[in-house]
């Protein structure tokens, strides 16, 4: 708490919100609020409204007290607005000295003037250069089309007046560069082929694009094979396909880094990128973003675990369990030993983040206040406040050196015996842990018909069936070591090598309403006690007055 302001005198009076100082300088202290009071026994402290300047500030409420002026005060400030207004200073000078930079400065220095544009021609260094009439009806051209069509120029013509090529063609060198574009339509169904005669072992075959455009791969969309199959050298499985076999076109897969559909690294129309082996686990979607588990949206009428981010940043996690359950949990293994560091539970009444507080994770462990109550007491206290006389606030260290230092808290069990609804977990519980495996699944052989073309000796193109076979195999098994029993999913085998604790948890949320009503009860005995302490006064002073009669005719 920062010390008290008690600069000077004040004057009050009663009724009045208005409080006038003397030899006080509040607004240059930073006084922005707090509670202000008199070192007399004259009227109640009263919270501060605002500080109207260095000699005046306005109360919430009027003075109860009498008037009185010259008096010694005090004035216990808002540290809270305070801490805030520090805040908001330093994120101020932060902007301010991220506007104070070479970049911004080098483009202020330039004087604006028609038919110019800035760049930069080096580091803090900056330009103008002239852009023509001429060339801006160029920059808003959308397309390579509008450009040739601004510049008056059109496309070679590479084909006869019907658009056909009635033969074979060939293209070397830069014979055709052109605008870029090589557009060919047979009139007989052909097979483009390229070919790379390099023999030595520099030779390659690339496409490159050093213009960052886009390279295309597409055919018409009743075609239902494979847009681009890759091939290993002498193999027939394919590795990379992309495009799929369907009987309305390439709608499944669009891609896949493996031949069986819906495993591997693949995509759909619908889902950009997904991972799987036996069903999606893993996808992230065109619709809602990002999926992971069975289930692939957020409806209530699907079913299935599993969790959604959404592009519209909502998170949603589903748990197919009649009880509660743990859609979130963190473990720690700061020194090599796996602990459950906490969770999120939910249930039917909603969220609550109990933390880890079991006695066996920590050391060091003192009692912050020493409680002792006599028995004749307890009648003199209600039920709230002897309960939250009964919680034990320790200091301690965790044992694994999670957090340094001492810090305060909870021991779980003994909160339990009090307040068992804000603690979960057992006594001394341990949790199995192990090894779990998922079996890969065993994708039989598939047998694929390729029509290959095949060049007679009359020149015609004839067309022969070719029967390739695509491998079975078995996917590999997916192995994880150290996992707690909790955390096992269905299709996993598990394997018990060793426990760690199942440490119990505190919800402090769940404290909050016990220690409301203990504050409750305080609140209510003080404001009896000064009321005892009001009644005893206004008898001690009739008691004086009497007194004062009785000594003066006594006189």
């Amino acid at each position: 708490m920062t010390s008290p302001y008690m600069t000077g005198t004040v004057s009050v009076t009663a009724g009045s919100q208005v409080v006038t100082g003397s030899g006080t300088a509040w607004q240059t202290a930073l006084v922005a609020g707090g509670l202000f009071g008199l070192d007399s026994s004259n009227g109640n402290p009263v919270p501060i409204l605002s500080v109207d300047g260095n000699t005046q500030i306005t109360l919430a409420k009027p003075w109860r007290g009498t008037t009185a002026a010259g008096q010694a005060y005090w004035i216990i400030r808002d540290t809270a607005y305070l801490q805030q207004l520090s805040a908001n200073a330093q994120a101020l000078a932060t902007y301010i000295q991220r506007l104070d930079n070479a970049a911004l400065a080098a483009l202020a220095s330039l004087n604006p003037a028609a038919d110019r544009f800035a760049y930069f021609t080096g580091s803090g260094a900056a330009a103008l250069a002239t852009i023509t009439g001429f060339a801006r009806t160029l920059l808003d051209d959308p397309d390579l089309a509008t450009v040739l069509g601004t510049l008056g120029l059109t496309k070679a013509a590479l084909t006869d007046s019907n658009n056909l090529w009635t033969a074979p063609q060939q293209f070397r060198g830069a014979a055709i560069a052109g605008d870029g574009v090589i557009a060919a339509t047979f009139a007989t169904e052909r097979s483009w082929s390229v070919v790379q005669r390099g023999a030595g072992a520099a030779a390659s075959l690339s496409l490159e694009n050093s213009s960052q455009k886009t390279i295309a791969f597409s055919s018409e969309v009743t075609y239902t094979g494979p847009q681009i199959v890759l091939k290993p050298l002498g193999g027939t499985a394919n590795q990379i396909l992309v495009g799929g076999v369907s009987s309305t076109g390439h709608t499944f897969p669009s891609y896949s880094f493996i031949e069986a559909p819906g495993s591997g690294v693949y995509g759909y129309n619908t889902a950009t990128v997904a991972f799987a082996s036996a069903g999606d686990r893993c996808g992230i979607w065109n619709s809602s973003s990002l999926h992971v588990g069975a289930r692939t949206s957020n409806t209530t009428s699907q079913t299935g675990t599993g969790s959604s981010a959404l592009a519209n940043g909502q998170f949603f996690s589903f748990l197919e369990a009649a009880s509660n359950g743990s859609p979130l949990q963190v473990y720690l293994s700061a020194t090599g030993t796996l602990v459950n560091g906490g969770r999120i539970r939910s249930d039917s009444t909603g969220l609550s983040m109990p933390s880890t507080s079991d006695y066996r994770l920590k050391e060091n462990v003192s009692d912050l206040v020493a409680v002792q109550i006599d028995a004749s007491e307890f009648s003199d206290l209600s039920s709230s406040i002897l309960r939250v006389l009964a919680l034990r606030p320790v200091s301690f260290t965790w044992k694994d050196g999670r957090v340094p230092g001492p810090v305060t808290g909870f021991i779980a069990h003994e909160m339990q015996q009090v307040l068992p609804h804000a603690v979960s977990g057992e006594k001394d519980a341990m949790e199995d842990i192990g090894t779990i495996t998922r079996r890969g699944a065993t994708i039989p052989e598939t047998v694929v018909v390729d029509l290959v073309e095949e060049v007679q000796e009359d020149g015609t193109i004839a067309l022969r069936k070719l029967e390739r076979v695509i491998p079975g195999y078995v996917e590999p098994d997916e192995i994880y070591e150290n996992t707690p029993r909790s955390l096992v999913q269905s299709g996993f085998e598990f394997e018990k090598t060793g426990e760690i604790i199942a440490p119990q948890a505190v919800d402090h949320v769940q404290i909050i309403p016990s220690l409301v009503a203990a504050v409750q009860e305080m609140t209510m005995m003080l404001l009896e006690s000064r009321r005892a302490v009001g009644t005893l006064h206004d008898q001690v002073a009739a008691l004086t007055t009497r007194l004062d009669t009785l000594e003066g005719s006594a006189a």
